[in-house]
């Protein structure tokens, strides 16, 4: 997108900023339920897992610390 905008060397802006931008943002919520629903997946052996394009060091900037417990 932002090379469609004609924005000079946008992959290294987004290596430079994104992170930082990322890491700072607001706090996530998870919607009700989705909490005690994943861990009744987990109590009945059911395995659970995230599918993300992210980098996964950006995980724990993305999802509270519960589900990053239960889903890694």
């Amino acid at each position: 997108m932002l090379a469609g905008l004609g924005v000079p060397h946008p992959d290294e802006l987004c290596e430079v900023w994104w992170d930082a931008a990322l890491a700072t943002a607001a706090g996530t919520e998870l919607f009700p339920g989705v909490m005690d629903g994943l861990m009744a997946l987990k109590n009945e052996g059911t395995a659970t897992g995230l599918v993300t394009l992210q980098h996964r060091s950006r995980l724990s900037w993305l999802l509270p610390p519960a589900v990053l417990r239960c889903c890694t």
